[in-house]
């Protein structure tokens, strides 16, 4: 009997308890009350009536009664809540990629679906709120769309309502069976908003609440919808609806259901009145890894950034951001604004995506020179616009886009392939107008470099995107394409842009690399020529010529040497001029061109120039190599010409041959003559050919013909007169001057002059001259004028030359100082004067640049004075000089001329007048003796008193007093006292001075008149006064109670300062005495104080000191004394009793004390407990200390029922401290089980294959009551075959027969053979069987000779009455006796075979059995371990082969799960990459999946196969010793094959280390760079890491939650393999007995019959008897 759960319903009010419900139950369905039954879920569970669910429940009479039939049950499976909460929690991440810039544009495509019908202005808002007073942190994205209605609201919430099942939508499209949007430029026709999955997505995606706000068009009233993960939760506890929900209509600009922390919606409701329409998503409980991310200033421009890249087309139009584009945008497309702002703590942006100007579609727009646009039809009718955009090469490099934010992303593509666009694909694609980010084409068929002669780089310098519209599939995130690479190579595709694309593409491609491409600079422009060797006419003018050129970082200049390349024809020569076909001047940046090189050597080309492209230079070439193939092929030309002089007429080489000699016969030539012209002469014999058509010519292939070059030379002949020279204008006397002279010869040659030739001179009137040297002479003259003189040269024909010249005075040779008196006079503190002029050697005052006299005087810094005009006057700076006695003080002037070594100093004495000036000052003190104060004297004077009646006087340096007046006074400075009387300063007083009051060194004084130029010092050395008073200082403020205070209490006597004035000695001990409470006075007399307290509590106490009339007393804390016992502060309650094998619940808690009874707490104590008696087992837990406490815990007591006693013991630094001791009684534990008592019916007949009768077992406890409170499930029976065992509680039983099912013998009956006699043993058939039957056959018993009879032997048996099957007893009947004791003798061995195969059979089941049943537990055992949960690598790898290992997360296991996760997450990038063994499967593969699939081959990594120690360990040595157990991070992988997945690991992982924290981690990088040692990267089980570069902290540095990660799989548990290693061996074992029994069962048998042939002797028998053959099984 069932019934439905609505009937059910009824009851669900009255619920209030069990009898009340089944009381209504009865009534409900007319249950008798007088009928048993039972009430159960489906799952036959008894139902109490407390809770139903609307649970399908059973009426029965019993819980097992069997259904009458079939019965359905209603159930509910509705999705979990996480279903929607969670669904953005994974779909946003992409290796390497930020997952928020696409989670915002799923809510920014919905704007844009909303405002795609408004007229105006399109405007969409992202507001960002990370400042506390605007409340908790939220995210807002508004737009001014057309809104939403309650329904189409209410659709919205609904997760994967897609556009095309929803009801109510707002846009066209989106009504069930309506068109698709119609066809615009760029699909720009904001149809974006598609699977009803996106927008809920992105909002639990970065937080766990959103709040929809919207008004739709035409509405007065605006609707809210929250849903919050606090919500579902709560809904889900509390088993309500968690789908249901409220919207709450309300009216514009109503903020009373707004709370504080969301105050910044205040303002936002409040616009809501002045708008007509609108969509407000409001996110709220931001996760704090996205508010990081999103208001940090870097992050903030990089995801703007990639917003504006998604949406570039509807933020700028078709045509996108062109800088140089200035035409409006079309009025099919509004103006839309996405405005970002962002409010955090410390600042406010806001960014219109508009003004992005480095989004990558910008970058790619603007850095294009032209542009190939294409279209392409799919099959189904899908369009796609293309648009290639060509960035050409200009002068030194790439003009192709980097992306900056991952630079060296783009370093490492452009430098591996050498190429601008690297490794990346060529197309962007967008979808409806919007990016979808994350799906990229390579390219097509016929944009690839396939049989085209442009260079390769060109195929690089070209990006593309490609416009799709909705007939292409996307992803629900819309981060990828459903396969459009594929659709788009479908042969039904069709690319159009004239007739053939491919052929309009390469034209394109070559034009854009021959106009504006600029690889090659063009330099030193030099004219323009017409070529009119070139074959087409257009390309014969202009051509512009240059002389050198610049390409791939290397020149070429006219007249460098160079290579081609070999197509046919390899060229080596000189340039002579580059060309370049164009109207250009100056330098100039192109491609192509050529160049014109002239061939060397030239005498073996018929053709000499030779004009050839430039990028047929051989670049590789070098000038080394070049030239020495040139000059090889130059030895084939003319070398050299070989001259013999006739007649032995030889003219030597290089001779030289005075003017005038005369030169004989050279060779033919005629008498040459005189020849008088100095020089070289070379004499030039060259070798002509003679042409009719060409004349005399001298060069031969480009090369001069060999000639003969005789060198010599002419010089002057011998001296015949002179000539004087140019002299200077003006000499000094007394210095040497030269007088050249010019000897010439006959042809007035300058020579030398003649041997020991001796000038003469003769000058004018008082002129002496003074020969020197033969050229050198000395003039001496006191003025200044012109003088004549005449030099003669004997013996030369002209001898007599006239020279004039002019005379200045000489160099400085003396120093004249002038004064009025000698000694020169002058007053102490004025200045002197000097006049100073130099001479020369004869007395004339001399003029000399730069000459300067200096003078030195005592005193005084070294003065310097200009006399370049020969005379100056210097005075001197005031001289200040001490002076002694007032006596007039002699000093030296000394004035010298150092650059001028030959001037002797001169010196002037000085006489130093006193002056009248102040120089001195005394002070006095006018006491009742006056006391005459002295100059830096020390003054001993009492501290505290007062130095008075002070005055001074002062003294000029005559030692005259200086009256005072009041300039003077005013002028007087005292450094001490604060208000000085300047009436008492005229009057000669000074202040009176305090003296300081402590004892504590000299203090210095002064009294100083301008600016301490006249000061006098005296200084103060305060002296105690009188005692006053007892000072005590004491070595320690704590001491122990009962010991002796270390150090001895200093006392001295004081005065009323405090300044000691002596210490007490022994000679004071009578009138000294200390008091004090518990204070041991015994040891202590005189002044010996060693202190010692020997009673009272620990705490402060004062001591008194007393020494006459003085008192003072001393604070000591005195604190516990030395540990002596051991005290029990709280343990368990008295008497104490204790069950047998439990614990003391309440632990006891001691206390180390002193002798007093003070705590005295060390935390050296140890304690132990020992029994008493020793028979008592104690277990006890680690001691815990607590406050200075020791805490016991008693874990377990086992040991006899009796009384103990529990004695704690201490020991402290080896020495034994006594404890307390707690007694308790040990009582027997009634929950422990110590015996069972089995009780059954002892009459009862165990029958074989019967059933036990009921066992009643009793368990005992330790006290001897049965116990009740155990579970039955704790009870076990075992049974087994053989004597008894040891084992408690063991029963005996015998198992007698059981009632008969078959009647036969005890053992095999062999088949008897009878014959026809009268001898009764060749009749009998039964002999000696079990019931003694012996059975005959009659005396001339008819029967058939050699035929085959049975014998049934039907039991009949009445009590009890069974029916027994017959037995059957075959046998044969024979005539006669000889034939029947031969077939006796055959049946005989048949039966025998027939029973040992039986055996065997028997024997095998056996076997079988029990391997079976080893089988099924081993098997069982694996089956529990492969089911039970265990984390798995989520890919599912698609990809097999022979040559294919499988995926990086495929290939190793990691068992524990911090260290899975870390591990998982630095490989992220790594976990899909396909391992393949050989880099062929690996470019298979590659190409298979169209470049998808990232791989790697093994033949393609190299590793070291040694395995290198950590850092810190060094030739086996560690250098320190490191915590948080360091290890390399591929050691914690598990390898299902070691050979293949070490080296890969090795490969990624490198030598990253995992440690356990990130302390560890950072200390351990830091001792490592201590050392000047390389750290790896460090990552660590809490899931941080440190990076080889020190970067550690940050959500970039820490691995996310494993359940956001692909992760490496767990292993299965170390017992696994071992399980299915006994599983393979018990299968291998049954087989193995199965085969030995099939082929081998003769062989068992053969210790019977010895033989092994039984089969084939059974069915001989068989044959013989008659009978059907005997089958082996």
């Amino acid at each position: 009997m069932s019934f439905h759960p609505t009937s059910v319903s009824v009851l669900k009010n009255y619920l209030t308890g069990s009898y009340v419900f089944f009381h209504l139950f009865q009534q409900e369905f007319s249950v008798p009350s007088n009928e048993t039954f039972v009430l159960t879920t489906t799952d036959r569970i008894i139902v109490d009536g407390e809770k139903l669910d609307g649970t399908t429940l059973y009426l029965l009479r019993k819980i097992d009664q069997v259904l009458l039939s079939s019965v359905e049950e209603e159930i509910n499976f509705v999705p979990h809540y996480n279903t929607l909460i969670e669904s953005g929690a994974n779909e946003y991440f992409i290796e390497g990629q930020k997952s928020l810039p696409c989670a915002l544009a799923e809510l920014v495509d919905n704007a844009l679906s909303a405002t795609a019908k408004n007229s105006g202005v399109r405007s969409i808002e992202i507001r960002l709120f990370f400042n506390k007073r605007f409340g908790k942190p939220a995210i807002i994205v508004l737009d001014n769309g057309s809104g939403m209605t309650s329904k189409q609201l209410n659709n919205w919430a609904i997760y994967r309502l897609s556009k095309f099942t929803r009801e109510n939508s707002t846009f066209e499209s989106e009504v069930e069976g309506s068109d698709p949007p119609a066809h615009v430029p760029r699909s720009l026709n904001s149809d974006i908003s598609f699977f009803g999955v996106g927008g809920k997505r992105a909002v639990f995606h970065m937080g766990d609440a959103v709040r929809m706000i919207s008004r739709p068009l035409g509405s007065p009233d605006v609707h809210e919808l929250v849903l919050s993960k606090d919500e579902f939760q709560e809904k889900a506890q509390k088993k309500q609806d968690v789908y249901r929900s409220k919207i709450l209509n309300r009216m514009p600009g109503d903020v009373s259901h707004i709370t504080d922390d969301e105050r910044f919606l205040r303002t936002i409701i409040a616009e809501e009145t002045q708008k007509e329409s609108f969509t407000v998503v409001v996110i709220t409980g931001i996760f704090q890894e996205h508010i990081n991310y999103l208001k940090l200033p870097v992050c903030f421009k990089e995801w703007t950034r990639e917003l504006a890249h998604i949406y570039h087309y509807y933020i700028h139009g078709h045509n996108g951001n062109c800088k140089a584009d200035v035409s409006p945008t079309s009025d099919d497309l509004r103006r839309i604004d996405i405005v970002v702002t962002l409010w955090a703590s410390k600042r406010t942006e806001k960014m219109n995506l508009r003004e992005v100007e480095d989004d990558m579609q910008t970058l790619f727009i603007n850095a294009a020179k032209d542009t190939f646009e294409f279209r392409a039809e799919s099959p189904d009718g899908g369009i796609v616009e293309g648009v290639l955009r060509y960035h050409p090469f200009l002068y030194d490099r790439e003009t192709y886009p980097k992306d900056s934010c991952n630079d060296d992303n783009n370093e490492m593509e452009s430098e591996a392939t050498g190429q601008a666009r690297g490794r990346r694909d060529i197309f962007e694609c967008f979808w409806n107008g919007r990016l979808i980010p994350y799906t990229t084409i390579p390219g097509f068929h016929w944009c690839q470099k396939k049989g085209s002669r442009l260079p390769e780089e060109c195929y690089s310098r070209f990006s593309g995107v490609l416009f799709t519209d909705g007939k292409f599939r996307v992803s629900a995130t819309k981060l990828k394409f459903m396969e459009l690479e594929k659709e788009l190579e479908q042969r039904g595709t069709h690319f159009t842009r004239v007739w053939d694309i491919q052929k309009e593409f390469t034209n394109w491609l070559q034009n854009c690399h021959e106009t504006l491409d600029k690889q090659v600079k063009f330099i030193d422009y030099k004219e323009t020529v017409t070529r009119s060797e070139v074959q087409a006419k257009k390309k014969q003018h202009p051509w512009a010529v240059f002389s050198s050129i610049e390409q791939h970082g290397r020149r070429y200049t006219a007249g460098d040497i160079v290579k081609s390349q070999k197509p046919a024809q390899i060229i080596h020569g000189t340039v002579l001029k580059f060309f370049l076909h164009g109207a250009h001047k100056g330098d100039v940046f192109a491609t192509g061109g050529e160049v014109e090189i002239k061939r060397e050597p030239q005498g073996l080309y018929e053709e000499i120039t030779k004009v050839i492209p430039i990028a047929k230079i051989d670049m590789t070439a070098t000038d080394e190599n070049i030239k020495n193939h040139i000059e090889n092929e130059r030895k084939k030309l003319p070398d050299r010409l070989k001259v013999d002089w006739p007649e032995g007429n030889v003219l030597p080489e290089n001779a030289v041959l005075p003017a005038g000699t005369p030169i004989g016969k050279i060779l033919w030539c005629p008498h040459a003559g005189n020849l008088h012209r100095l020089g070289k002469y070379t004499l030039t014999l060259t070798t002509v050919l003679s042409d009719t058509s060409k004349g005399v010519q001298t060069v031969y292939g480009g090369r001069e013909l060999p000639e003969y070059k005789h060198e010599f030379r002419v010089k002057e002949g011998f001296a015949e007169s002179f000539s004087v020279g140019e002299l200077s204008s003006s000499f000094r006397v007394g210095e040497p001057f030269d007088i050249p002279l010019h000897m010439k010869d006959c042809y007035n040659h300058t020579t030398k002059p003649p041997p020991n030739i001796k000038p003469a001179l003769q000058s004018s009137a008082g002129l002496r001259i003074g020969l020197l040297l033969t050229q050198h002479f000395l003039l001496c003259m006191h003025f200044f004028q012109n003088y004549d003189i005449k030099v003669t040269l004997p013996r030369l024909k002209n001898d007599t030359q006239t020279v004039k010249i002019s005379l200045h005075p000489g160099n400085p040779h003396s120093l004249l100082v002038k004064s009025k008196t000698n000694p020169v006079e002058v007053e102490n503190g004025n200045p002197v004067s000097f006049e100073i002029e130099v001479h020369d050697e004869v007395g004339n005052i001399t003029r000399f640049p730069g000459l300067k006299v200096y003078c030195q005087i005592p005193g005084l810094d070294l003065m310097e004075k200009d006399c370049s005009a020969g005379k100056a006057d210097l005075e001197t700076k005031p001289v200040n000089h001490k002076i002694v006695n007032g006596e007039p003080q002699i000093l030296e002037a000394r004035f010298e001329i150092p650059s001028q070594k030959q001037v002797a100093p001169v010196t002037r004495q000085l006489m130093v007048m006193p002056s009248k000036r102040i120089s001195r000052m005394e002070l006095f003190s006018q006491r009742e003796e006056e006391l005459v104060l002295k100059n830096n004297e020390n003054i001993k004077w009492k501290a505290g008193g007062v130095l008075e009646k002070l005055f001074y006087k002062l003294y000029d340096e005559a030692g005259r007093e200086v009256p005072i007046t009041a300039e003077i006074a005013s002028n007087i400075k005292v450094t001490w006292g604060t208000d000085v009387d300047q009436r008492n300063l005229v009057n000669g007083w000074l202040p009176d001075l305090q003296v300081s009051k402590h004892v504590d060194g000299e203090h210095l004084y002064q009294v100083s008149y301008q600016e301490k130029k006249v000061s006098f010092c005296f200084r103060i050395v305060p002296c105690p006064d009188e005692p006053a008073g007892l000072k005590a200082t004491q070595p320690q403020s704590i001491v122990k109670l009962g010991e002796t205070l270390s150090g001895d209490i200093k006392l001295e006597l004081v005065d009323q300062y405090n300044n000691v004035t002596k210490k007490l000695t022994s000679t004071c001990g009578k009138s000294f005495s200390a008091e004090a409470e518990g204070l041991d006075k015994t040891r202590h007399n005189c002044l010996q104080l060693l202190f010692r307290f020997h009673s009272g509590s620990p705490g402060p106490r004062v001591i008194y000191f007393h020494y006459k009339e003085f008192t003072k007393s001393v604070v000591l804390e005195v604190t516990a004394g030395v540990p002596s016992q051991i005290k029990l502060v709280s343990g368990p309650e008295q008497p104490l009793q204790v069950l047998n094998g439990h614990d003391i619940p309440t632990p006891f808690l001691l206390q180390l004390c002193d002798e007093w009874g003070n705590p005295s707490p060390d935390e050296n104590m140890n304690v132990e407990i020992k029994p008493s008696p020793v028979t008592l087992t104690v277990k006890v837990l680690n001691p815990m200390d607590t406050e200075g406490k020791t805490c016991i815990k008693v874990n377990q007591i086992e040991g006899s029922k009796r009384y103990y006693a529990l004695e704690f013991k201490g020991s402290l630094n080896g020495k034994s401290i006594p404890g307390p001791s707690v007694n308790l009684t040990l009582l027997p534990d009634p929950n422990k089980p110590v015996r069972l008592s089995v009780d059954f019916d002892r009459n009862v007949k165990f029958s074989a294959g019967g059933k036990f009768p009921v066992f009643s077992v009793t368990v005992f406890s330790e006290d001897g009551s049965p116990m009740t409170a155990f579970k039955p499930a704790d009870l076990s029976m075992l049974l087994w075959e053989g004597p008894p065992s040891m084992r408690p509680a063991t029963i005996c039983v015998n198992v007698v027969a059981n009632e008969p099912i078959t009647l036969e013998p005890d053992c095999q009956q062999q088949t008897p053979v009878v014959f026809y006699c009268t001898e009764m043993a060749n009749r009998i058939l039964v002999e000696n069987m079990t019931l003694k039957i012996t059975v005959t056959i009659m005396e001339d018993s008819p029967g058939e000779n050699g035929s085959r009879y049975v014998l049934h032997f039907k039991p009949e048996v009445t009590n009890p009455p069974t029916s027994l099957s017959p037995f059957e007893l075959p046998f044969h009947f024979y005539n006669d006796f000889e034939n029947q004791q031969k077939k006796v003798e055959l049946m005989k061995k048949k039966d025998e075979l027939t029973e040992a195969v039986k055996e065997c059979n028997k024997f095998f089941h056996k076997i079988c059995d029990q391997k079976d049943l080893c089988l099924k537990q081993k098997t069982s055992e694996l089956e529990t371990i492969e089911k039970t949960p265990r984390r798995i690598f989520s890919i599912h790898g698609k990809f097999n082969g022979p040559d294919i290992l499988g995926m990086v997360g495929q290939l190793a296991f990691v068992a524990d799960d911090d260290v899975a996760r870390v591990i998982s997450w630095i490989l992220q990038g790594d976990m899909d990459c396909v391992i393949t063994t050989t880099t062929t499967a690996a470019q298979k593969l590659y190409e298979d999946t169209r470049g998808n699939q990232q791989v790697m081959a093994l033949d393609n990594i190299l590793v070291q196969q040694e395995d290198r120690p950590l850092p810190h360990i060094i030739n086996h040595q560690e250098l320190f010793k490191p915590s948080g157990n360091p290890t390399f991070a591929r050691k914690h992988l598990i390898y299902p094959s070691l050979f293949f997945s070490l080296p890969v690991f090795k490969n990624i992982l490198g030598d990253t280390i995992l440690m356990d924290d990130l302390v560890s981690a950072t200390n351990y990088r830091k001792a490592l760079v201590d050392k000047d040692i390389q750290c790896p990267t460090i990552l660590t089980r809490t899931g941080e890491r440190v990076s080889a570069k020190g970067k550690f902290g940050g959500s970039q540095n820490r691995a996310p939650p494993i359940d956001k990660l692909k992760v490496f799989g767990a292993p299965l548990p170390d017992n696994y393999e071992e399980l299915k290693k006994q599983i393979g061996d018990t299968v291998e074992e049954i087989d193995k007995a199965e085969k030995d029994r099939n082929d081998h069962s003769t062989k068992w048998l053969s210790e019977i019959f010895q033989k092994e042939k039984e089969k084939d002797a059974i069915e001989g028998i068989n044959k013989q008897l008659g009978t059907f053959p005997i089958c082996f099984v």
